[in-house]
């Protein structure tokens, strides 16, 4: 939070200086701002950060929103359930109310901030629902949005990967995704390159230093096929699968009997070498033999011819 305070300081123009009255922060402005022909009043902080340090950047109404409230000004939502995330004023909500929507959940992770929403709804004769929402808990919303609105809510690179859930738990199949972020800031760039592998993206602009674009969740049909195409590969994986233990069964087959022919041969050859050893010995042992018999005889021959 540290970080993002740091952050929305730097875009607050308005900042205190310190020498305005400490108070100033907690004062609220009510202005008009037209988005497309519709009228929007509303009733912010003064400063997002005032003399006292108090944090008020979730009832300022950041650029990112405008242009977003302004893009969606001319859309027509009869009929559909919107989502804002990290809605702060929730004027993109209130607009997406005025034109038809049947649902509003503007959602954010503070009750204050959500009760400044509610008074932005409130001003405008919006049906608007407030909810807390926690990007690391996920609890409800499960796939209810038919639009998602996202202004100014990626402020750091951990920021990233928990809205690109939040809005991937939330939108229906075929959902439309609306997200404003302003330009260079830490993690807006990974964001959009992951969003570009989870969701089509039907509409890119930039709108001064801030990028917006729209995508498309994957449909029902789209869905559909992708599951299909997994559970093709999981039957190929099964199919290779049973083929490799056919193949590691042959093999051990075939080891066997390998194993078995080395066998005999080692114990033919072993019995081989028994058999010369035997020959060996016995010839030795007939050497022997003949030796003594020409020692006996070559005895007598003496014994009969003495000299």
């Amino acid at each position: 939070m540290s970080e993002l305070r740091a952050l929305m300081r730097e875009d607050d123009d308005t900042a205190s200086t310190g020498s305005e009255d400490p108070d100033a922060e907690d004062r609220a402005t009510v202005t008009t701002v037209t988005f497309g022909d519709l009228d929007i009043v509303t009733q912010e902080a003064t400063h997002a950060f005032g003399a006292s340090g108090a944090d008020q950047s979730g009832n300022v109404v950041w650029g990112a929103a405008r242009v977003l409230a302004e893009r969606i000004g001319g859309e027509r939502f009869a009929g559909a359930t919107v989502v804002e995330l990290g809605c702060g004023c929730a004027v993109p909500a209130v607009v997406a109310a005025r034109r038809g929507a049947a649902r509003v959940v503007a959602t954010d992770a503070s009750q204050a901030v959500l009760r400044r929403a509610a008074r932005t709804a409130s001003l405008n004769d919006a049906g608007v629902e407030t909810r807390v929402f926690d990007w690391d808990e996920l609890e409800g919303l499960r796939r209810e949005a038919d639009v998602v609105l996202c202004a100014d809510c990626v402020y750091s690179e951990g920021a990233a990967p928990l809205l690109q859930k939040a809005i991937l738990h939330i939108a229906k199949p075929g959902a439309s995704v609306y997200v404003c972020c302003k330009s260079g800031r830490r993690g807006v760039a990974a964001f959009w390159e992951s969003m570009a592998d989870a969701m089509e993206e039907v509409e890119a602009k930039e709108e001064g230093d801030h990028v917006l674009k729209v995508y498309r969740s994957k449909g029902r049909g789209q869905l559909l096929d992708e599951l299909a195409a997994k559970r093709g590969e999981l039957a190929d994986c099964r199919a290779c699968m049973v083929g490799l233990k056919d193949d590691l069964r042959t093999m051990a087959v075939t080891m066997e009997a390998d194993m078995q022919r080395l066998l005999g041969a080692l114990s033919a050859a072993a019995a081989g070498q028994a058999d010369a050893r035997i020959r060996a010995l016995e010839a030795e042992r007939r050497v022997a033999e003949l030796e003594a018999e020409a020692a006996r005889l070559d005895a007598e021959a003496a014994a009969d011819h003495p000299s």
